[in-house]
C-alpha cells in the first residue's frame, strides 16, 4: 500500500487540465480498458486525480464512466529514454483499482 502523504490530490475544475496532464494518456486507456473489460464507455473522463513522483510519474485517476458512476485507474508513467535516433519515448502502464464507484467515492491511493 501507498502511503497517501506522498500523493498530492488535485480535483479537475477545467478540462484543459485533464488535457494538458493526459493527452497523450486518454485514447489508449480507453480503449484498452473497454478491451479488458469487454465494456464500452460512453463517457471517459478524468474528474480527479493524485500523483506522485518515482522514476517517473504514478497517478491514481477517478474517471467517470457513466452519469453516476466511475472506476479508479492506477497508471504509471516512465521517465522518457532516448533512442539512438533521437526519439524520446516513455511507457504507460496502467490497472483497474476500482469499478461501479460512485462519483462522490473518495479518491484513496
Amino acid at each position: 500500500h501507498w502511503n497517501p502523504s506522498f500523493f498530492s490530490f488535485s480535483k479537475i475544475v477545467n478540462p484543459k487540465q485533464f488535457i494538458v496532464l493526459f493527452h497523450f494518456i486518454t485514447p489508449q486507456l480507453k480503449s484498452e480498458i473497454e478491451y479488458a473489460t469487454s465494456k464500452h464507455f460512453k463517457e471517459f473522463r478524468a474528474v480527479e486525480y493524485c500523483d506522485k513522483i518515482v522514476d517517473g510519474k504514478y497517478y491514481i485517476i477517478t474517471v467517470r464512466v457513466l452519469d453516476d458512476a466511475c472506476i479508479f485507474l492506477e497508471v504509471y508513467k516512465s521517465l522518457p529514454v532516448q533512442t539512438p535516433d533521437g526519439l524520446r519515448k516513455f511507457t504507460i502502464g496502467w490497472k483497474i483499482l476500482e469499478e461501479n464507484r460512485a462519483i462522490n467515492d473518495p479518491l484513496k491511493p
